[in-house]
């Protein structure tokens, strides 16, 4: 929120718009992953202090550690994140 008497911020401004804040959702949702949300992830992070990553400092934590991944384990949430980060960074692979 801007203080009395200057102009909106673009940010306030478009906070302001029908539809903002399910399109802000959306884009956190495909930039940053949190941890918490995915078992194996949490696994994987086990030493980071922080629970939020960037996305593709996940999908990088998940490519460097697949020889540990065991596929047939993972949830649907999980399955469908690592298919999301591999087509965003990885041109839709996992090497591993």
């Amino acid at each position: 929120m801007s203080a009395p008497g200057r102009p909106p911020t673009r940010l306030a401004a478009a906070a302001r718009q029908p539809g903002f804040a399910d399109a802000l959702h959306a884009w956190l949702d495909s930039a940053v992953v949190s941890t918490e949300r995915y078992p194996l992830l949490a696994d994987l992070a086990w030493n980071r202090a922080d629970r939020i990553m960037p996305a593709r400092e996940a999908f990088e934590l998940y490519e460097r550690n697949w020889r540990f991944v065991d596929v047939s384990q993972l949830d649907p949430a999980e399955r469908r994140l690592i298919q999301r980060l591999a087509e965003a960074f990885g041109k839709g692979l996992i090497n591993g």
